[in-house]
């Protein structure tokens, strides 16, 4: 603990052909002298008293938190006088006056004092209750959560190989599409290249239509022609085999 003092003194002195006394007081260590002189007095009185209180403490929990509490309390004071009197009545009354000053500002702080002590130990009990009641990371289960984790890590390398799957059948798909359009675009070329050559050919067989359609008159020209000169030359041969 922290501390602090305070203090009294008193001195007071005269000659004058009488007597003379000095008394001193402590307000702790109490003590009292007073001697005497024959020809002269003085008178003192002292007196000191040291009070100190203080109290520090300090808690800390894990996963990012943390508390702490300190308190610290300390009272001093010094004063400091003389005085000095013609008479054994004065001194002596100065005397009681002063231990009883000291002795009412000791019992004043020595109030305080314990006033502090019983707050000290009411806040050292909650900080122990804090610090019990608190758990550090270290002393809770995670197993639980472990669990957890890896079954969802489990789950997700599955969702990967199947998206993996899936993307490869797309892939696949993607590739079979190309080659039917390929094939598709080749087999137009081919269609339009028959039916050009399908309409060539139409044209041609209606060119030839109407050839065969001149050659069938010709022949038929031709036909009559040769009846018509065959029926002549008969005539004009039949005379001459009679």
């Amino acid at each position: 603990m922290g501390g602090s003092s305070l203090g009294r003194a008193f001195s007071g002195g005269s000659s004058r052909g009488m007597s003379s006394f000095s008394v001193a007081g402590g307000a702790v260590g109490g003590g009292l002298r007073v001697s005497q002189a024959s020809r002269s007095f003085s008178a003192g009185f002292g007196g000191g008293a040291g009070f100190g209180g203080g109290a520090g403490f300090g808690g800390g929990a894990g996963f990012g938190g943390g508390a702490g509490f300190g308190g610290g309390a300390g009272f001093g004071g010094g004063a400091g006088g003389g005085f000095g009197g013609g008479s054994e009545d004065s001194v002596v009354g100065n005397e009681k006056f002063t231990m009883q000053n000291l002795n009412d500002r000791l019992a004043s702080y020595l109030s305080k004092v314990a006033m502090l002590e019983k707050a000290n130990v009411e806040l050292e009990l909650k900080i122990r209750n804090f610090a019990e009641t608190k758990i550090g990371p270290s002393g809770k289960d995670y197993s639980g959560f472990l669990a957890t984790i890896s079954e969802l890590q489990a789950k997700i390398q599955d969702g990967l190989i199947a998206r993996g799957a899936v993307m490869l059948n797309i892939d696949n798909a993607q590739l079979a599409v190309d080659d039917f359009r390929m094939k598709f675009e080749n087999e137009l070329s081919m269609r339009q290249s028959v039916e050009a050559d399908i309409a060539r050919l139409k044209m041609m067989l209606t060119e030839l239509a109407g050839i065969k359609s001149d050659f069938s008159m010709q022949i038929d020209s031709l036909t009559a022609e040769r009846e018509s000169m065959k029926t002549a030359h008969e005539e004009v041969a039949t005379p001459f085999y009679w």
